[in-house]
């Protein structure tokens, strides 16, 4: 079947979808504190407040990966450069320009390549939410100009009366052979509680649509998290917690190099307290990151090399909430981080013929130590019984600090001094104005002003080759910081269960930090079109909409549909690189006797508008039809699930816009579960 045919079958499941819900009145249903539970087609929530879009996991024994959890939020969509670990990305933005934190902690990726994201290092059966929020000033994250992501982990719960539960299951997906588990163990009482966690994956290389194998996809993922708490009195609680995640043999085929390891340690311990007025958390925390590429498993390599990273982050941060009266809510954050990142590559001749030939050695992040302070204030004004004003700041001191000599020379080599410190000082503003203007109607503005620091790579990086491009990329110490004017503006609608809701935004960029040709230096990597500096360009611009509407057919039958775009530009009005295409997803869902039913349509439309010189070129528009069915029985006294899933039926031979170098993504696959709980 071709791909002309696949998109006009989707397009037609799609418009039959949204003709057959508009021809239908609303149906009769459960009242509004309900919302959360009627909407939910997929287990998630897809609405959340306006500055908050939150994305709920209601199924322990879920099937689904964290990446395909997440590309689910409002607004986001995911980069790609294998079959692990993608990348997310908001409203066009991503890497230094977002923050991503697991239950508010800062954790920084090991790799020069971006290959393992911070979400990579938390299991999808282990989450209890993920957050995308478009303030800059989000409790906890540090400072940037687009927002940031927090991935909210399940913690032990308290039960005095059934102190052991749990869940488990397996499951197989038949393109690419995976292999799937996970397990989840609670004890509590009404004083202490443990929770474990436990997930297993591994897949072999997958076939994209019409049967062309895409090597070098495989990998084999474990993770396992250990959490207690204690009540040390009827309002104080001690939360300990500890993630442990190891992926092998991870490849990319858009890259030159696989991942032989790539492991996660996470740790923390809080306190927190509920007081009259309020609570009041402190949390300390530390994570070491560990992530090594090599080429020993790839075929026709000109020069073997290795390229470990590590990267260490330790923290501490306190989060009170507290209502001073009637009228206003204040939250207080001060937040302290430290961050070593350290990187390096050894290239290996190959020539049998000179064995005496030295190996060369280069220091990609030059060990860089970076010191982070800030404190957040934010009030959120109840003007009167219907509107609101909402009202924050931050400031956050940053000094990052080349502690590798030999580093150090590196950039003066090539004319850049790194021998002193870089240092910030950022500040953010954010206001946002909310207005229930009848029972059904309700709208928000909201402004503000960000800044962000360069990345380390952006700051300090030597000749770290990109694939998509061709070119080895190189940091400046005396880049400006990143600026950003946004605002956006929204209306929402609701009455029973059904729900519409429309957003526009507009970020205006000053000194945006971007790769720019140096043709005054020669190309480090074999074959390398040459050398980008990191640069901080005049301004830029990225623009959209995102628009939603939820609505039961009937009391078994709901529907939801979404729609996002986003248009991002430059000073010469030249597209910026990674801005996702228009994209729709219908989804309409039948529940009967607890057995559930889902088919979903995918459309996502031509990208005509390539940063040519970032290696991007025109993606296809393509169509997707997803299918899950789920049904729960009872057996041995233990509720018991099966689950079957077909993603891409019409097998789809397809590659997303953001998806380095047109890899093409997985063609049709079943994906078959059990599981159980107890």
């Amino acid at each position: 079947m071709n791909t002309f045919t696949n998109k006009t079958i989707v397009l037609i499941v799609g418009l039959f979808i949204q003709s057959y819900v508009i021809s239908q009145e609303t149906a009769k249903v459960i009242n509004n504190d309900s919302l959360k539970n009627a909407i939910d087609l997929n287990s998630m929530v897809i609405f959340g407040d306006t500055l908050e879009v939150e994305l709920k996991k209601m199924d322990p024994t879920s099937d689904l990966r964290t990446d395909e959890l997440v590309q689910e939020l409002e607004g986001v969509s995911m980069i790609r450069r294998g079959n692990y670990a993608a990348e997310p990305t908001f409203r066009g933005m991503s890497s230094g320009q977002l923050s991503v934190t697991i239950d508010g902690m800062k954790i920084f990726g090991a790799c020069t390549d971006k290959m393992d994201p911070v979400s990579s290092y938390v299991s999808s059966n282990n989450l209890e939410s993920v957050s995308v929020s478009s303030n800059s000033n989000h409790s906890s994250q540090g400072s940037n100009v687009g927002g940031g992501f927090d991935f909210q982990t399940k913690g032990p719960q308290f039960n005095a009366k059934k102190k052991l539960t749990g869940s488990a299951g397996i499951g197989y997906q038949t393109n690419g052979n995976g292999r799937l588990a996970n397990f989840n163990l609670n004890y509590g009482d009404s004083a202490w509680a443990v929770n474990l966690n436990a997930n297993y994956q591994k897949f072999d290389s997958y076939t994209a649509g019409g049967g062309e194998e895409i090597r070098y996809t495989q990998f084999e993922k474990v993770n396992f998290a250990l959490s207690a708490s204690w009540m040390i009195s009827t309002t104080e609680i001690v939360k300990a917690q500890l993630i442990y995640d190891d992926a092998y043999h991870v490849g990319y085929p858009a890259l030159p190099m696989d991942v032989s390891f790539a492991g996660g340690r996470i740790y923390s311990l809080s306190y927190k307290k509920y007081i009259k007025s309020g609570t009041l958390s402190i949390k300390a925390y530390g994570n070491n990151i560990t992530h090594i590429m090599d080429d020993t498993k790839r075929e026709f390599v000109p020069i073997h090399m290795d390229m470990p990273g590590k990267s260490d982050t330790y923290g501490a941060f306190l989060n009170a909430k507290l209502r001073l009266n009637r009228k206003h809510t204040l939250t207080l954050n001060p937040d302290y981080y430290y961050n070593v990142s350290f990187a390096d590559m050894t290239m290996y001749p190959n020539d049998p013929t000179r064995p005496e030939e030295p190996s060369m050695y280069m220091i990609t992040w030059p060990d860089v130590r970076r010191h982070s302070g800030s404190l957040l204030l934010s009030d959120k004004f109840k003007i009167n019984t219907s509107s609101s004003l909402t009202y924050s700041g931050k400031m956050e001191y940053v000094t990052s600090e080349i502690f590798s000599d030999f580093g150090i020379r590196q950039l003066e080599a090539i004319g850049k001094d790194g021998s002193q410190p870089s240092n910030y000082v950022l500040g953010n503003v954010a206001i946002l104005y909310q207005k229930e203007m009848s029972d059904s109607w309700s709208l928000f503005g909201q402004g503000g002003y960000a800044e962000r620091q360069p990345t380390v790579s952006e700051g300090f990086g030597f000749y770290l080759f990109n694939s998509m491009d061709g070119y080895d990329y190189i940091g400046d110490p005396s880049l400006n910081k990143e600026k950003a004017i946004k605002g956006s503006l929204g209306v929402n609608w609701s009455k029973n269960q059904t729900r519409v809701e429309g957003k526009v935004y507009h970020y205006q960029f000053q000194d945006y930090i971007i790769g720019v040709v140096d043709s005054t230096f020669d190309g480090m990597t074999i074959g390398s079109n040459g050398v980008k500096v990191y640069e901080n360009i005049p301004a830029a611009s990225i623009s959209g909409f995102e628009i939603n509407f939820m609505a039961p057919l009937f009391k078994k039958l709901k529907f939801q549909n979404a729609t996002q775009f986003s248009y991002g530009i430059d000073h010469h009005k030249d597209p910026l690189q990674m801005i996702p295409p228009l994209q729709n997803t219908t989804k309409l869902g039948y529940i009967h006797n607890d057995l559930e039913f889902r088919v979903e349509a995918v459309l996502t439309a031509l990208q005509n508008n390539p940063r040519t010189n970032a290696g991007e070129t025109p993606t296809p528009a393509y169509g997707l039809l997803n299918l899950h069915m789920q049904s729960p029985f009872t057996l041995f006294s233990h509720t018991w699930s099966t689950s079957v899933r077909i993603n891409n039926i019409l097998d789809t031979n397809y590659w997303d816009h953001l998806d380095w170098n047109s890899i093409p993504r997985p063609g049709r696959s079943f994906v078959f579960k059990v599981s159980m709980t107890f």
